[in-house]
């Protein structure tokens, strides 16, 4: 392969006009074929700004992509490899493949478009481990998905009043639903996680949305069967619960303290790349942790829970190696959150507002903050319409026909 690039003087290049058949690849999408003009001002409208131009194939083929799309934030698109399959770049952004003249750019022969369209056929998202990126296939329709379902939370986080959403210009507040998108796609969930459950047991009026929010979110990766982890350590702020911190797991069930995931908080999540194993895992987050980790270390009594085909598994940190523990997943790993909104003391099933329990088995049902409030919000608008309604008058009681 060719690795040379070419940055282009996109101010000195010049307006041919010449239509050309060219691929063109959209993050998330398969290539289609397009005719554009090769003129200067058709590239960089189709590519979203200044041009860079690559030759990263033995084909007489050029690769014309944003020359900023990085630093613009614009979603990750395909990988480029080496002739060892090793990737050494990814293009971020929309981006061309056309045929090459003798001195500017040509039509794709029929040949070129069915190599091109085959390797790049699957989108990708890419994972971070450590100082590099791997290469994940995008499920087909998570784009859409997620596009959706980040309108959604972004509405909600405008709605609960949070800094970031709130009051701020609608093409800022797309720009944020857009980045909301990518994180969702790319597995890269975590801090959208964080900022539900905080709105959650903070912000009584959105507390149930904002719980429901993050079901979605695990309900959508389930969908789309992206393979995640996420890791679990004891809660700092659970006095009883930080005693039993670096027990093995011997220890804990010598002591008579079976495996609780209500003992537990969620301290990071991301993708699983192919190849991860929970040997990477650990050494990843004792060696080189992520710039948004605030746990500690992985450490014996961690719990490392593996979200793919279709299943979730959970593995106990040991003093040696990995233990598979079903039975952290006996109690629901929101129940901790979901106690502070339960508003009919029923069972704690990942259904906020169960319903009355039989009366049999409920002794007194206690009204929640939210239905006193409520009540109080009812018991306000009666009154106030009581206090604006005019009594009717004897003398005014005829009709005037």
């Amino acid at each position: 392969m060719n690795f040379e690039s070419n940055y282009v003087e996109n101010e000195q290049m010049p307006d041919q006009g010449d239509q050309i058949t060219a691929l063109i690849v959209e993050p998330f999408k398969e290539p289609r074929i397009t005719k554009i003009s090769t003129d200067l001002s058709a590239l960089q409208k189709a590519v979203g700004g200044y041009i860079e131009v690559v030759y990263p194939f033995s084909d007489p083929v050029a690769v014309i992509a944003n020359e900023e799309g990085k630093l613009e934030g614009l979603p990750l698109n395909r990988g480029l490899y080496d002739e060892d399959g090793q990737l050494y770049d990814v293009i971020a952004g929309t981006f061309l493949v056309t045929g090459l003249t003798d001195d500017s750019f040509g039509s794709l022969t029929e040949e070129q478009i069915a190599k091109f369209t085959e390797i790049f056929r699957t989108p990708q998202i890419f994972a971070q481990m450590g100082d590099r990126l791997v290469p994940i296939p995008a499920p087909e329709g998570s784009k859409e998905k997620a596009d959706m379902l980040a309108g959604h939370m972004a509405d909600l986080l405008r709605d609960t009043g949070l800094d970031s959403f709130y009051g701020i210009p609608e093409s800022a507040y797309r720009a944020k639903t857009a980045q909301l998108s990518t994180l969702l796609r790319t597995g890269n969930d975590f801090s959208i996680r964080r900022t539900l459950l905080a709105l959650a047991k903070t912000n009584t009026e959105y507390s149930k949305e904002c719980l429901a929010m993050v079901k979605t979110m695990d309900a959508f990766y389930q969908e789309m069967q992206i393979p995640r982890f996420s890791l679990y350590q004891i809660d700092r702020d659970n006095a009883d619960a930080r005693k039993l911190s670096f027990l093995s797991y011997g220890e804990l069930n010598s002591q008579g303290k079976p495996l609780d995931g209500r003992n537990y908080s969620c301290v990071y999540s991301g993708l699983l790349p192919p190849g991860e194993t929970l040997d990477s895992i650990y050494e990843r987050f004792n060696l080189r942790h992520p710039a948004d980790f605030r746990g500690h270390s992985l450490s014996v009594s961690d719990v490392v829970v593996l979200h793919q085909n279709g299943q979730d598994q959970a593995f106990y940190v040991d003093a040696f190696g990995f233990r598979q523990v079903p039975e952290f997943f006996a109690h629901n790993p929101l129940e901790k959150v979901e106690e502070l909104l339960e508003d009919d003391y029923g069972m704690i099933d990942g259904i906020i507002n169960n319903g009355d329990r039989k009366k049999e088995q409920e002794p007194e049902k206690k009204p929640s903050v939210l239905e006193k409030l409520q009540e109080k919000k009812t018991e306000a608008e009666r009154q106030h319409q009581d206090a604006v309604k005019l009594p009717k008058s004897r003398d005014c009681d005829h009709d005037l026909s």
